[in-house]
């Protein structure tokens, strides 16, 4: 129920469409009783009194009558359909939005594989599961009126078949729950085979540079071992059920045969109403087949349900304020004060920066230098509001980050990382994600000054070559030099260089570097970085060690001073 609740307003807007799709299920009920009443008077009117003309009038009838199902089935069916493909498609939307908007730590803490599985194989199922609606409203209405015309027929054999009801409610109910349960362990063990697939392809380098294949092969198939032994118990279950349900009404059968043969031999009853009596129970089999089936499925999409509503009712932990207001240009500066952050794993809270106060004016390049595992990156971080600080505060221009408007924050902020994300279109798109509406000159100026106008000219669709996931169809070099340009496109007064450098050749750091220098230019800039060369030139170097600042300075005056930036310099910490 909680969950029918959850998703309504989803539905809400076909409600119309539903409820006409419902007004069409008793006219094919009554269609399927007609078929009885055929049957009944094809043996009691035309061959015991061997009526020649109403036997002409019985064939066109059937036909008659299945020309009309044949309209209304086809806009009952679709107008269900439509309306189920139509909320599918709102809550892929939905679950895509809540996947973008959630904040960074979220992913950190969750695999990549049960997110793509929750988000694709498990509203999949639940797409399945609204269809069944249908089922569950029309069937039971072709039930009861068959029920009823049988009643009508001869409620003595009719009592005799209620016998069973019992039994088949007891069939539902059990290989619901049991299928619920099965259904849930099916779509966990999805999402850890859809993870290990993420990461093979994501990993495709690594994995056959170390020869990893069997390494990765043996954890699939611990994970498909998972799956199958569930598909296997769920698959018993359901063949089982089918044919269960078969039998129980075979015993309803063989009672209407026994009973009802023997008042047809005692004159109780015409071999008509024995052959539309049994139609009536052989098609009363349908609807009780087709809720078996939908009821074994719906089970199935209950528990998908269940976890693409955990997913959407996720909270981002940033959201912006009540009362945001949009973040003008930055004019001034970047001011740290007294800042503190801890990373939240369940119950445990890490320290990881310490009292942070610093303050970066208009202009200026600063560059973060340290230990491994020092907290550089994520006080970077903490500008765009990738994490929340937990203390303190973070304010450009005067203004405390938390009371605008993040897309207004943003807007200001340029990133280049050393993970440089394209994504699988062209170059020119991948480019425009700086900033959409600019125009083919400003893109090709961008990637000018990005130095990789050279290289894009010689792809074989130039701008409008698509680049491949991640862009894998580029070196490390001419990727960095499209996420440069990116930025250079975007062209935000504060750019943060994540390591835009660490993992390139020699010939490639200097492409980069060079169209770096072009970005950085008129920009105030945060650097963090491993190597010398690329923070030498900074107005400051501020160094952090454990989440705290140990010394700020020149180059010159770091080095001097001889503490720990001097043996990062000179030890090999800064090669």
């Amino acid at each position: 129920m909680e969950l029918a609740k959850y998703f309504f307003p989803y539905f809400k807007p076909y409600l119309k469409r539903a409820f006409l799709a419902i007004l069409l299920a008793p006219p094919l009920a009554g269609i399927k009783g007609a078929t009885v009443w055929l049957t009944k008077n094809l043996v009691n009117e035309v061959l015991i009194k061997r009526d020649l003309s109403t036997l002409k009038l019985i064939p066109i009838a059937m036909v008659g009558l299945y020309l009309v199902n044949l309209v209304l089935r086809f806009f009952h069916y679709y107008l269900i359909r439509s309306s189920a493909d139509r909320v599918v498609v709102q809550i892929r939307e939905d679950v895509l939005k809540k996947l973008t908007s959630l904040h960074v730590q979220y992913f950190q803490e969750h695999p990549a594989g049960d997110l793509i599985s929750r988000s694709l194989a498990d509203v999949v199922y639940l797409g399945m599961g609204i269809n069944l609606i249908g089922s569950f409203i029309r069937e039971p209405i072709i039930f009861l009126s068959l029920l009823g015309y049988a009643i009508y027929l001869n409620w003595k054999l009719t009592l005799f078949c209620l016998v069973v009801l019992p039994l088949f409610a007891w069939v539902f109910n059990s290989t619901g729950k049991r299928v619920r349960r099965y259904g849930a362990k099916l779509q966990a063990a999805l999402g850890g085979s859809t993870r290990i697939v993420h990461e093979a392809i994501g990993g495709a380098r690594v994995i056959k540079s170390y020869s990893l294949g069997p390494f990765v092969l043996k954890r699939y198939q611990h994970a498909q071992s998972e799956w199958i032994v569930n598909q296997l118990k769920w698959g018993r279950l359901e063949e089982f059920a089918r044919p269960l349900i078969e039998l129980i009404g075979s015993i309803a059968i063989a009672l209407i045969i026994l009973f009802g043969g023997y008042q047809v031999i005692k004159g109780e009853a015409t071999p008509g109403d024995l052959l539309g009596f049994l139609t009536a129970m052989g098609l009363l089999q349908d609807p009780i087949r087709k809720l078996n089936d939908s009821n074994l499925q719906l089970s199935q999409a209950l528990a998908a349900g269940h976890r693409v509503a955990e997913l959407l009712k996720v909270k981002d932990e940033i959201p912006d304020a009540p009362d945001a207001i949009e973040l003008p240009s930055f004019k001034n500066s970047i001011h740290f004060d007294h800042l503190s952050f801890s990373y939240h794993q369940g119950e445990e809270e890490r320290l990881v920066l310490k009292e942070i106060s610093l303050e970066i004016k208009k202009g200026e390049t600063v560059a973060f230098v340290g230990p491994s595992g020092g907290g550089k990156s994520t006080l970077v971080s903490l500008v765009p509001r990738l994490y929340d600080v937990t203390k303190g505060t973070i304010k450009i221009d005067g203004i405390d980050i938390r009371s605008v408007t993040q897309e207004s924050l943003r807007n200001n902020i340029a990133l280049v990382s050393q993970d440089s994300f394209l994504f699988n279109d062209s170059v020119k798109m991948n480019v425009l994600c700086g900033r959409l509406d600019a125009t083919d000159e400003e893109v090709e100026r961008a990637l000018k000054l990005a130095n990789a106008w050279e290289f894009v000219q010689k792809l074989p669709q130039q701008l409008e070559t698509r680049l491949g996931d991640q862009g894998m169809k580029l070196s490390g070099g001419q990727r960095q030099r499209i996420s440069i340009a990116r930025a250079i496109l975007r062209d935000a007064p504060i750019l943060i260089l994540d390591e835009a450098t660490s993992a390139l050749d020699n010939e490639s750091e200097k492409a980069v570097q060079e169209a770096l220098t072009n970005l950085m230019k008129g920009r105030t800039t945060l650097v963090i970085a491993h190597r010398l060369s690329t923070v030498e030139n900074a107005n400051r170097i501020v160094v952090l060690v454990d989440g705290k600042i140990v010394e700020i300075g020149t180059h010159e005056e770091l080095i001097k001073s001889r503490g720990e930036y001097h043996n990062l310099a000179t030890l090999g910490g800064l090669a």
